[in-house]
């Protein structure tokens, strides 16, 4: 029962294990990176069919909605879950939010489309490889919701930074038309270094 117990505490930092802790807020979450290897295919866990809960699961999958469930989103990638959990409260109960709600949503918005403009430099990108090794791991799901507006439905391979749940650079591989990556590996340097146009 120990082990059971252990096990059901450990939940993906995303919209689903928020949605968890904010209906069972007295059980203590173990928090799982979102950067995981081969979660295509992984079942979403119901918890409720409300339209709002819906549509923040949706902005989570699709990359657009409203500005509050994309910063919601955004602080989950980021584990400020405080921040997620307090916008999320705001969304649930009300039909209005406050002005430190609209401040901290459109703080975050405006960190993501800065970062975004970083990434999206032709110097980054040699024959569908993306060297952003220098930006966090967090705004890689939002340059591939980009890209596919922006740029085309080739598959895209993609090195980030590291993100809060561990210290390792990511590889992440993207199917052709896809905006979820297939597989996401912990980089390593020595084999990514025969590339040459990584110099």
């Amino acid at each position: 029962i120990y082990s059971l117990f252990n096990f059901m505490n450990e939940k993906i930092c995303n919209v689903e294990g928020l949605l968890f802790h904010y209906k069972y807020p007295h059980i203590p979450i173990k928090w799982q990176s979102p950067f995981r290897l081969n979660r295509k295919g992984e079942s979403a866990y119901q918890i409720s069919k409300s339209l709002k809960k819906t549509l923040l699961l949706e902005t989570e999958k699709l990359g657009h909605g409203p500005k509050l469930c994309r910063a919601i989103c955004l602080l989950l990638r980021m584990k400020k879950i405080n921040s997620a959990k307090f916008l999320l409260e705001q969304f649930l109960r009300k039909e209005t939010i406050g002005p430190r709600a609209n401040c901290l949503v459109a703080t975050v918005l405006c960190e993501e489309k800065k970062i975004l403009r970083k990434a999206f430099c032709s110097k980054r990108n040699r024959e569908n490889f993306w060297d952003l090794r220098d930006l966090p791991a967090w705004i890689i799901p939002s340059f591939i919701f980009s890209f596919r507006k922006k740029i085309g439905k080739d598959s895209i391979t993609i090195i980030s930074g590291n993100s809060p749940f561990g210290p390792e650079k990511l590889l992440w591989f993207v199917e052709e038309k896809s905006t979820t990556p297939y597989r996401i590996e912990n980089f390593i340097f020595e084999e990514i270094s025969k590339i040459q146009f990584l110099n």
